[in-house]
């Protein structure tokens, strides 16, 4: 062995410690970045979160925020209701759901057809009151006619 290359291999030697150290702090600080952010959910109590679940969310949280729909929000108390709806599982109610599955009852859609002949009535005075054009005035007539016609057919119809 020469004496170049003595000199050579304890530079190396140095070398590949100090990238190494370099490596090792750095990975040691993402995890202590990662316990760090672990530690402020759970002491602001912005959320109770087991280490399972804050794995799976870790790539989420960067420098004491957390990524919600596409925004970096800070982990502060005054974000716990966002942040917990964010991290709460997906599942409707259960009022809502029995009333999906269920069809409306007749007084459900009696109230809604009434709700609906309402706002209709309304739209055809809002527009008999902004018609001024006698053409205008006697197609909206014609219309009432027929909607008159209709339902004496179906008071007709009820009688029987």
């Amino acid at each position: 062995m020469s004496e170049t290359d003595i000199s050579v291999a304890p530079f190396d030697l140095g070398t590949g410690v100090g990238h190494s150290q370099a490596f090792g702090l750095i990975a040691s600080q993402c995890s202590a970045a990662q316990a760090s952010s672990m530690r402020q959910i759970r002491d602001s109590q912005i959320v109770h979160i087991s280490p399972e679940n804050y794995r799976q969310i870790a790539p989420k949280i960067d420098a004491g925020r957390i990524e919600i729909a596409g925004e970096m929000v800070p982990l502060a108390a005054q974000n716990s209701q966002r942040i917990r709806q964010a991290l709460a599982p997906k599942r409707p109610p259960r009022e809502e759901a029995a009333q999906e599955s269920r069809a409306p009852t007749f007084a459900e859609v009696l109230a809604a057809l009434q709700q609906r002949i309402g706002a209709w009535f309304a739209d055809v005075e809002a527009l008999s009151r902004a018609t001024r054009d006698p053409t205008g005035r006697r197609m909206l007539f014609k219309m009432l006619v027929g909607v008159q016609d209709r339902a004496i057919d179906a008071y007709a119809e009820l009688r029987d």
